[in-house]
């Protein structure tokens, strides 16, 4: 396991270069190959495959078009694994990963293999590369397995997908366009029969939405932009009745979301604009709209 050809997937969309260029340099001595997919919209100003060009083993792909990361993601493996790579380390452009990285997943990888588990994935232990806090929720599932913490889903950034469970589990449901798409990957995993990890030999570095708002010094909300409240919102909604997501993210969802309705609504701008996009949200949610939102 620990010799597998691995590939890095990049998934990019109006990304901060300089930004990018540094995680480049940090992932790309650990694996074999990268695939950048770019999901931002076609612009004569920017030329993102030039800014690469100076990388070897980078391949880049530009669907000219915000087509979601689930797409990004599913095309970027489709690439890897059509040339024979048998794993694929999925990253975002935020995202801030140790020298080790790769090697301490794979070696995890080994040994969980080797134990009789089936992975799905692995990833790190991931922190607010702002803060420096691990990122715990209200409720979650989890099982401490000597280096390992077995869970019912990991982030998809940082994480390692063996080639072996993608043909089994396929790729990522392209109609959620972006929020939850790689929690609904991970359960629809566990579904299968395989087990996703995290490694506690190795952490890395991460920024979900714009910044953490805490409530009462109980539990925070992650403050997200008013079109990423569209998605969550409606993508909660569809994924309530689905059986193979666990019953804890639904209490914590039913409990959650009510919450972040009102505070969104009530104290964090713009408070009409994130308004209008959760009850868009949730009435798409209910009409079981997918894909890309539709003024």
């Amino acid at each position: 396991m620990h010799k597998k050809k691995v590939c890095a997937i990049f998934v990019l969309y109006n990304p901060n270069i300089p930004e990018l260029i540094n995680n480049l340099k940090v992932v790309l001595p650990q694996v074999d190959h990268a695939v950048i997919i770019d999901n931002s919209e076609k612009s004569e100003n920017v030329n993102y495959e030039y800014c690469f060009s100076d990388f070897d083993k980078v391949q880049y792909f530009a669907f000219n078009k915000n087509r979601g990361i689930g797409a990004a993601q599913n095309k970027g493996m489709e690439l890897a694994f059509n040339e024979g790579f048998e794993a694929v380390l999925i990253m975002d452009q935020d995202s801030h990963v140790p020298p080790n990285l790769v090697e301490e997943l794979l070696n995890g990888a080994f040994k969980l293999k080797s134990a009789g588990y089936k992975i799905a994935c692995i990833g790190p232990i991931v922190y607010n590369r702002d803060t420096g806090e691990t990122y715990k929720p209200l409720f979650h599932s989890k099982m401490d397995i000597s280096d390992f913490i077995k869970k019912d889903a990991i982030i998809s950034s940082g994480s390692l997908i063996l080639r072996e469970a993608y043909e089994v589990i396929g790729g990522m449901e392209v109609g959620l366009f972006i929020d939850n798409v790689d929690f609904e990957w991970c359960w629809r995993a566990k579904r299968e029969g395989y087990s996703v990890f995290v490694s506690k030999r190795i952490e890395m570095a991460h920024r979900v939405g714009e910044r953490d708002l805490s409530i009462f010094n109980l539990f925070s909300l992650q403050v997200s932009t008013p079109i990423r409240l569209y998605y969550q919102f409606r993508n909660t909604i569809i994924l309530l009745p689905r059986a193979y997501v666990p019953r804890y993210w639904k209490i914590r969802s039913i409990l959650i979301k009510p919450i972040e309705f009102i505070v969104f609504s009530l104290f964090i701008g713009p408070r009409s604009l994130r308004m209008k996009m959760m009850v868009k949200g949730i009435k798409h949610g209910l009409l079981k709209k997918m894909g890309e939102m539709i003024d």
